[in-house]
């Protein structure tokens, strides 16, 4: 999938001849995604990525779709920037919905794979893979692991290797 020109922007940050004209338009779009984001392969910013903002300090896996007025930012901001602290990490396939709050301290913050973290929730703790979490405070309130059988499914056949079956020794 073609990537939609916002996202084609915030990777245009880091050439160093083009910093100053993707910032200009960041901020056109209310997006602050400073360049030392880490940013997997097929980011999805959903309604143009209007109102996000991401911590320097932070990675985002593949696959990951955010959507509109979502935050990614640290809890101890008051430290010094050059005091060591681990990183924001949200894994592949995640999605973060509008009005998500994730808030990392120095001890960092990891969000699993697949995992979906619901409209307007406060997340402060990390997350295990294909998870549902909502709330503020953000609590588990389910589990996607049929949808993680069938994603296995999907990218095995996408690879052209097939799922386990019994006829095929699975």
């Amino acid at each position: 999938m073609k990537e939609r020109i916002h996202v084609r922007v915030i990777r245009l940050q880091q050439n160093r001849a083009f910093r100053r004209l993707a910032k200009y338009l960041l901020t056109l779009w209310c997006i602050d995604i400073p360049p030392e984001v880490q940013i997997g392969s097929d980011l999805h910013l959903e309604h143009h990525g209007f109102g996000v903002v991401i911590n320097p300090n932070s990675r985002i896996g593949d696959g990951v779709t955010i959507y509109h007025n979502v935050t990614i930012a640290r809890t101890d901001s008051w430290r010094s920037l050059l005091t060591e602290t681990l990183p924001i990490e949200i894994g592949d396939d995640v999605v973060l919905c509008p009005g998500t709050v994730v808030l990392g301290g120095a001890d960092g913050l990891s969000i699993g794979r697949g995992t979906v973290i619901g409209a307007n929730s406060t997340l402060r703790c990390s997350t295990g893979e294909w998870e549902v979490w909502a709330g503020s405070p953000a609590r588990k309130v389910g589990s996607r692991r049929v949808a993680q059988t069938e994603m296995q499914g999907l990218v095995s056949v996408k690879k052209g290797i097939m799922p386990p079956t019994e006829s095929n020794g699975g």
